[in-house]
This record gives structure tokens, sequence and C-alpha cells, in this order.
């Protein structure tokens, strides 16, 4: 291989000559040199410029509306990121250095674009993007880049806007709104929240506010990314002058001007749609409806052939309502039935609603294919305040989700069974009251109505239901499944009866049921029901059932899909509520998580389950006020105390400062608690110290908090004792910070692993300026014994009989990095050899006083092998 620094020189400035006409909006140019880059670097065997110019032609992809280019570009550049073995197909001898820090910044960005790609080509809401969400924020996680976070909650906007869910589309806007730390490199991106709210006023009619929000998004637009802020604005007034011509305002100036001298057609036509989008518009309002007609037909059938679905849902709506107003009733019929099957595979629900209310001749059609009559009233005094606060605006349509569909098709409508049919609720109701299985109904009295009685497919699909609820008998899934299926051929486009004929399917298959493998597949019992939900996406229960299919195949996506639907529709149904909640706390979104339970709640829920979670998932986020609320709820309902309840109300009144309350609390607790008292014994102590009772918090301290074995705690998650820990140790400090007593305490959390930075600071602050590296020290631990043995041990750690813990150290030297480090790790006071094994050292240097500065997490020796894993994430560090 050639290793011609004239090469990398002409490499470099390849990409330079791409990058500018990037900036100059020449992206179809800039798309064509990096191309010419891709291919001179993979011959010249050069990843760095290979990653590059994949990359930034996946950015231009999407600006010259090659969508499914710039998701192949994608998919192709995951593995050479994630995988070095395949980055060295393209560079054998692999510049390690370059390589791991592009890696760093490129791969959530990657990830950002082919979740992109995904809701441009199938819709926001189809089956997978909820999966490249929850991917891209693992991938921020994994390698410390936290601030990219906010990018994929961006497309949780677009995800709820597309499943009609704009209230929780708000909540996301606003969380975004709301933030005040530093941004990510792409920079200050609160205008594409901004610019999302206003659309959904848009849409609700209310243009005098979306043309206030619109305004503020301008403003906002300045603070993109150098080199980015241009565009924004452009963006932004694009977007404003959209909803200037539905108010029938003049333009500005200074919005006409931001569109002028924009590049030609073929070198942006990302842009260029969004302006035929506003040139068909301006000839609607203007009566010119065959001027319209014929911008959005050329538009209409490029993204159709092109199968960019999301682009073609809003241009086929728009062409929809042009046709309307030109009183073709029959073509918008036929232009709506094949969008309305396309948005349906796609679940865009949104979409759904706009084309039927659009389909509705005695509603007069907006322009926009709006969801309410348009108005043009200024902002009250409320939205003007609320513009930039974390509350989500004042809505005030008659046409709002309250009054939107929510079934619950558990009732026994008017039917010919329906008599027969209440009969059997009845006696479950009775047998449920009773405990009693003897008064449940027979399988034998259910399967009686068999294909030849049913002649109503909203009985057939209770008589199923009466099945599900409780008469299930595995050992006759063969003539339950033949039975439900006759019934199901009588009635193949009603959802429901699809929905718990898949349910029974699912139950029977999960039960192991004999001979049920050869009659019904899994493939088939999930095809049965997504068209279920296709045909009945107005009934929560529906989304409910195959939600609940779903998370028993682990698939988080698709469950999640059905969840988010199913709780659109019903905000009451706790089940509903309580699944979506876990599945956006096992993907890394407890703030989500909490708000799902809040609504639920406040919208009437009276589920216990949601209750309790909604505590736990307060008191994680120290979310302290809710904790006393929910828990006051939950006390009303019970008879009996509930163990741990009283735990998170003493640990929420300690932290408002009341704390005789607490001890009051804890005592309860302590009741009930049986031999686990770890969490109470910490409680307690922090309380003595905020009381200023040293005597009682030091013998807590000296005696069981320091003895009792953390494996023993098996309901105190890992996170509530370290918050507790943590908290004992910040009262250590203000209270009595030299006593022997807080040495005592720190080395218990250097023991578990819990030390906080606080700890290292306050030991590291006093020594004297100097030029010191951060250096990565793995060290290592033989304990001769199961790590069990010792209190230190957390439950997963029991068997342990040796591990290895990385430290970081701000030190002059490898040496004394090592030594720094050795003789932190040390004070744990463990049994056994320790030793060091490994450091590595990061580039920069700094001015600041040596000493450790983080303590990460500890795995068994031979788990992790540090001299094969320089590269791992470091952002636990």
């Amino acid at each position: 291989m050639s290793q011609s620094p004239d090469i990398d020189d002409e490499l470099y400035d390849l990409e330079d000559r791409a990058r500018m006409l990037s900036v100059q909006s020449q992206h179809t140019a800039s798309k064509r040199l990096f191309d010419e880059l891709r291919r001179r670097a993979k011959s010249e065997q050069r990843i760095l410029p290979y990653l590059h110019a994949l990359f930034f032609q996946m950015i231009e992809a999407e600006n010259v509306l090659q969508i499914e280019e710039m998701r192949e570009h994608a998919i192709e550049l995951i593995p050479l990121l994630q995988e070095e073995e395949a980055a060295r197909e393209i560079q054998p001898d692999l510049p390690e250095e370059g390589y791991f820090a592009t890696t760093y910044w490129m791969t959530p960005c990657v990830f950002e674009h082919l979740a992109e790609a995904t809701g441009l080509l199938n819709g926001y809401n189809s089956p997978g993007m909820q999966q490249c969400i929850s991917e891209g924020l693992q991938v921020c996680r994994n390698v410390g880049k936290l601030l990219c976070q906010n990018c994929f909650k961006e497309y949780s906007i677009d995800v709820y806007m597309a499943a009609d869910d704009f209230e929780m589309a708000r909540y996301q806007c606003n969380h975004i709104l709301s933030f005040e730390g530093e941004w990510p490199e792409r920079g200050d991106h609160r205008f594409q929240a901004m610019s999302k709210l206003a659309r959904m006023s848009m849409l609700e009619g209310q243009l005098g506010l979306a043309d206030l929000q619109w305004t503020k998004a301008r403003e906002l637009a300045m603070n993109a990314a150098e080199g980015k802020n241009e565009e924004a604005c452009r963006l932004t007034a694009i977007d404003r002058i959209t909803n200037l011509l539905l108010l029938q305002q003049p333009i500005p100036e200074e919005l006409q001007q931001a569109v002028n001298e924009l590049p030609t057609r073929e070198e942006w036509p990302y842009i260029h749609r969004l302006l035929d989008l506003n040139a068909a518009l301006e000839a609607t309002v203007n009566g010119e409806l065959e001027s319209a007609q014929k911008i959005l037909v050329e538009w209409d059938q490029r993204l159709r052939r092109d199968r960019q679905y999301s682009y073609w849902f809003e241009t086929r709506l728009r062409l929809m309502a042009v046709v309307r107003m030109q009183g073709n009733d029959k073509q918008a019929e036929r232009l709506g039935r094949e969008l309305l099957d396309q948005a349906r595979m796609s679940n865009d629900w949104l979409t759904v609603r706009r084309a039927e209310r659009l389909l509705d001749f005695d509603i007069p059609p907006t322009p926009i294919a709006a969801l309410a009559e348009l108005r043009s009233d200024p902002p009250t005094e409320r939205q003007v305040e609320s513009l930039m606060s974390a509350e989500a605006p004042e809505v005030d349509l008659d046409d709002s989700e309250e009054s939107g569909p929510s079934q619950i098709d558990e009732e026994t409508p008017d039917t010919p069974l329906k008599e027969d049919l209440t009969g059997f609720q009845e006696r479950f109701r009775n047998a449920m009251v009773e405990q009693d299985e003897q008064l449940l109904p027979k399988l034998d009295e259910i399967l009686a109505y068999d294909a030849s009685r049913v002649t109503d497919w909203q009985d057939a699909a209770m008589l199923v239901h009466l099945v599900n609820l409780g008469l299930l008998d595995p050992s006759r899934a063969s003539e339950l499944w033949r039975w439900a299926d006759s019934l199901m051929k009588l009635f193949p486009e009603e959802g429901t009866l699809l929905s718990v004929v898949a349910t029974l399917g699912f139950y029977l298959r999960d039960a192991e049921a004999e001979g049920i493998d050869q009659q019904v597949s899994d493939e088939e019992i999930g095809e049965l029901f997504e068209k279920s939900l296709r045909l009945a996406g107005h009934r929560a229960r529906n989304f409910q059932r195959a939600g609940d299919y779903y998370i028993s195949k682990n698939d988080l996506d698709s469950a999640e899909r059905c969840y988010s639907r199913g709780f659109r529709l019903d905000r009451k149904n706790g089940e509903i509520a309580f699944g979506l909640a876990q599945i956006y706390y096992m993907t890394g979104r407890p703030r989500d998580a909490l708000h799902v339970l809040d609504l639920s709640l406040r919208r009437g829920a009276d589920d216990l389950r949601v209750m309790w979670r909604a505590a736990e998932i307060a008191d994680e986020l120290r979310h302290f006020d809710a904790v006393l609320t929910y828990t006051d709820d939950i006390r009303k309902e019970l008879e009996q105390p509930l163990p741990k309840l009283a735990y998170l109300r003493a640990v929420a009144l300690h932290w408002a400062g009341r704390e005789e309350d607490a001890f009051q609390e804890l005592e309860a607790e302590a009741e009930i608690a049986g031999e686990e008292r770890l969490h109470l014994d910490l409680m307690q102590a922090n309380i003595f110290l905020a009381t200023d009772r040293f005597v009682e918090a030091e013998q807590l301290i000296r005696g069981p908090l320091i003895t009792t074995p953390m494996s023993t705690a098996e309901y105190y998650p890992p996170g509530q004792f370290g918050r507790d820990a943590h908290r004992l140790l910040e009262l250590l400090y203000e209270k009595c910070p030299d006593s022997e007593v807080a040495t005592i305490w720190e080395n218990r959390l250097l023991g578990t692993a819990f030390a906080p930075e606080e700890l290292f600071e306050r030991i590291r602050q006093p020594g004297e300026i100097a030029d010191v590296g951060l250096f990565h020290v793995f060290t290592k631990q033989d304990l001769g014994r199961p790590f069990g043995e010792l209190p230190d041990s957390t439950p997963d750690e029991v068997e342990w009989s040796d591990y290895v813990i990385r430290w970081g150290v701000l030190a002059v030297d490898e040496e004394d990095a090592g030594q720094r480090a050795l003789a932190m790790h040390r004070r744990a006071n463990h049994p056994g050899t320790s030793e060091i094994v490994h450091v590595f050292a990061d580039e920069d240097r700094y001015q600041d006083a040596a000493g450790v500065v983080y303590q990460a997490e500890r795995y068994p020796a031979d788990v992790l092998n540090p001299e094969e894993d320089e590269a791992d994430d470091l952002s636990e560090g």
C-alpha cells in the first residue's frame, strides 16, 4: 500500500472542496465530490477519508432527496464505526488514534441519520422507528456523548406527531426548549422544537399562535451551529411564510430575502420542494386551483415513485384539499383511499385523521388539511407567557384530543347474543369476587356457540374474549383454535375479532399447547395483530393486546409503537400506561416513563401499579414532591401498609427538610420491613446527622452501615443506595468533615464502588497545581475467597473471587498515576493481593492538582482484559 503524503494531501483537498460546496448549498455538486473522495479513499486504503466521504454523502443525500441512498450509507457506516475489523478491511494499518476519535463523534450522528431516513421513507411511526431512537440513545450513552441525546428526542417529537399524539409531542418539545446545558457540535436546536410546536398549532387551526411560535423559531435559528444558522433561518422563514399565506397577510421583506438567491432546483431539491408547496398554497388561497394542482401532482408522483412516504403524505393531503375545493369529490375519494392504505401501513395516525376529515364532505376543506377550522385569533396572554416555558401551550379546540376516539371494547353492545354474554360476564365477576372457580362459566358453554349460531362479529369477539379471560384449556388447543378460526373466517375484516383471536393463539403457543405449532405460527399471529390494528386503529384494547404480544417476544420497538397508540386513545388505561412506561424505562428514558404514568393518573387512572411505579421513578429522579403525592394516593387506596412505601416517603420528607415526619415514616417502615434494614439504617443516619444527633449517627455508621452485607439488600436498588450513601457523605462533610467516622464512610463507599466524584475532589483539591495528564488505571484484587463473604459485594458479585476496577487519575506520569490509583484502591481494605494491571493516558495535559478523579464500575477479572480494551467507552469516568 502506498504511503505517499501527496495522496493524503489530495484527499484532504478534495474533502475541503466538497465541504465548501456544501456550505454554499451546492449539494448535488458537493455529493458528487464526496462520491469521488469515497472511491479514491477506498482505492488508496485510507479509512478516515473514506468514513468522512461516506458520512457527508449520507447528509447530502437528504438535501438532494435521495433518501434510500441516505439510509444505505448509514447502514454501511455503522459496522465500520463499531467493528474495528471491518475498518481494517479498508485500511489494514488502521490509524487507531484518528479512527477512535472519529468513531466517538460520528457514531451518534450516523444513528441519527438512520432514524431520519427511516422516518422519511416509511413514516415516523412506522415499524423500526422506535428501535432507531432507543438504539441511538443507547449509542450516545455508550460513547459518552450524552448531549447528543437531544437529537434523538427531536425524532421522538416526529414519532408522537405521526402517532397523532400532540400532547406527548408538545411535552418533548418543551423539554428541549427548557434545556439549559451545553449543546452538542451541531449547535442549539431549540428552533426545531419551536418549529414543531408551530406546526402543531397550525394544524389545529391556531394560526395566530403558530405565527408567534414561528417568529420565535426564527430568532432561535440564529443559535444553530456555525455554518448551519443561515440554512436554519431559511427553513424557518419558509415555515412562517406558509402560515402568513394562510392568514392572507403580506410577506415581510426580510422573509422574502431569506428565500431569494437560492441555488438551483438541481442543486438543492430539498428546499425547492418546500418552496413549491408554498407556491401551490399561494395559488390555492388566491383561487388558482389548477395551478396549485399542477405543482402538487408533479411532486405527488415523484415522491410516491421514490417511496418517500413522509413527504408524500403531506403532498397528497394538500392535493386532496385542492381537488375537494374544485368540487371533485370522487377524485378526492380515490386519492384518499390510496393515501389511507399507506398511512395505516405506516401507522401514521395523524395522516389518517387529516385524510378522514378531508373525506368528510360535510366539513369544508382547508388548504393544508388541518384538523380544525383555520382561525386568525391572536395568541392569548397565557400562550405568550408559556412560549418558552416547560409547559405545553394552551389549546382550546372543539376538535381536541378529549373528544377524539377512545373506545373501551370490552363492554357488550346491543347484539343478538347480548343477554347470554352478559350472563357469562356476570358469572365471571361473581367468581372473582367470591374467589370461587366453581362459579365460572364452563368452556363447553362458550364453545357451544359455533359459527352457525353467531351472526354479529361483536358477539364472536366477546366469545373468544371470554375464553381468553380465564377459560383457556391448553389440552384442548386444537379444538379451541378451530372454533376461533371458524368465527374469524365469518368476519375476516373486523379488527377487534382478529385481535382477540390472535391473543388466543398467542396464549396457546405460550402455554406450549400440544399441536398448536402445526395450526398457527408466531408469524401468523403477528400478522393477525398487525391487520387488526390497521382495520380497527381507533380501539385502545387492540393496541394493548398487540403490545402485550410483542413484549412477550422481546420486540420492544413494536411494543412501544402499540402501547403508544393505545395510550393516545385511552389515557385512563393503567395497563397500557404501565407497559409504555416500562419500555421507556428499560430503554433509558425514565423521565418520559414518569410523564406517561403521571398523565394517566391525572386523566383518571386508578391503577395501583401505575401509582407505585410513578412513585418509584419519581424517587429515582429526585422529584420528591411528586413522591409524596403518589404515595399519599396509594395510602388512600390501601387498607394494609405496603413494604417500602413509608421508606420512599421518609426519603422525600428528609430532602424536604421535614426530619421529624421522615423519622416517623421510618419507624412505620421498620414494623413491616423484616430482616432487611440497610435502607432504613442509612436513611436514619442521614436524619440523625441532619438533626445534629452525631452520637446516634456514628453508632450506625460504625455498626450496621459498614458490616451489613450489600448482597443481602435484595430490594434496595443500587441507584437508591448510591443516592442515600452520597447524601450521608455530604452531611458528614458538612457537619464533621475531619472526623474519623467520615473517613470510615469514605472507605465503605470505595469498597462498594459507589464513591462519588465529590469524595475525590475533596481529597485532591489541597494539592499543588502541576502539569498533569488524565490516566486510566486498571487495578486488580485477588480476594482469595468468594466476594459474597465480604460486606461490600452486591448481589451480582457474590460469586466473584477477584475483580478489576478502573480509576481516572490526574498525574504527572504513568508511574505516579498507578501508585495513586493503587493507594485509593487499598483503602477498601479487601483481603488478598492488589496490583496494577494496565495504565493508558489521554493526549491532553492540564494545569491541575494531581489525584484520583473517578472510580468506575468493576468487573470479574476473567471478563475484562484491559490490555485489549484501551478504546473502550470511558464515559463512566
